[in-house]
């Protein structure tokens, strides 16, 4: 992908997630609705150093991650740090830095994503597992899908989605068991 649509999609992506307009957010800062279109739509190529400090105070993201340089939002300087570093997720970092649990909680889940990581492994077994949940709950979207868009196409396998479901319910069983079975080893 572009540096420019990486930079077009970023912004895009800001705008709906704010569920605003290119007019509102020229409005708001001072850039162009022209400039915004461009961009939006992979037109422009260069944007002035004001233009995007502008747009990244109004939506309260840093300048590295509208330019495409940060896969973060957060202006939050351990966030990002601990992404560069581990590849986690924004919100992975949140549920882990999470004051809201108590101290016990947060030690749990730490030391079990400590003992997870330190396991190859379990780490290959649970990504097993993963994949074969996900393949099975595709499934049943699909399922529900053709059901949703046209009710009569499944009256003759009444007995197809019933047991993807039900594999759905073993997976996440499983899961849980696996997870007690693990702590219990440890």
């Amino acid at each position: 992908m572009s540096k420019n649509l990486l930079i077009a999609d970023r912004l895009d992506d800001l705008i709906t997630k704010a569920g605003t307009t290119g007019v509102a957010i020229a409005a708001a800062t001072g850039v162009s609705t022209t400039t915004i279109s461009d961009v939006r739509n992979d037109k422009r190529v260069n944007m002035s150093a004001d233009t995007v400090a502008a747009l990244c105070r109004h939506f309260n993201v840093p300048t590295d991650y509208l330019l495409g340089l940060s896969d973060v939002p957060s202006l939050d300087i351990t966030v990002q740090k601990i992404h560069k570093a581990t590849g986690l997720s924004e919100k992975a970092i949140r549920v882990l830095k999470s004051s809201s649990n108590s101290d016990d909680i947060r030690k749990n889940r730490i030391d079990f994503l400590n003992d997870l990581l330190e396991d190859p492994a379990t780490i290959y077994e649970l990504a097993l597992v993963y994949h074969e949940y996900k393949s099975h709950i595709r499934k049943v979207h699909e399922i529900e899908k053709i059901e949703y868009d046209n009710p009569i196409a499944l009256e003759s396998k009444p007995t197809e989605k019933y047991n993807l479901i039900r594999c759905n319910n073993m997976f996440e069983l499983f899961l849980e068991n696996q997870a007690k079975l693990w702590k219990e080893e440890k």
